[in-house]
């Protein structure tokens, strides 16, 4: 079989495909929908609290600390 080349004789790179489902799943519409709806839960979640950025980056800090010892405590049960 024969690759295609360029005019300095190096092989050019072929695309491949994807499949129908794959592709119509990856849209841009439906990523930019999940950030724009994340962002605006984030927003109401911090008005709510009543909290500054700053106090809301300690918040989730400390319910990831919270979160893992409490699944190292369920993996690990003596």
């Amino acid at each position: 079989m024969k690759y295609p080349t360029d005019s300095k004789g190096r092989y050019l790179r072929i695309p491949t495909p994807l499949k129908r489902e794959a592709w119509q799943s990856r849209s841009p519409e439906n990523s930019i929908n999940l950030i724009k709806s994340h962002k605006i839960f984030i927003a109401w979640y911090q008005k709510k609290l009543g909290l500054s950025d700053y106090g809301l980056l300690w918040l989730t800090f400390f319910k990831g600390v919270i979160l893992t010892l409490i699944i190292e405590r369920w993996i690990f049960i003596d």
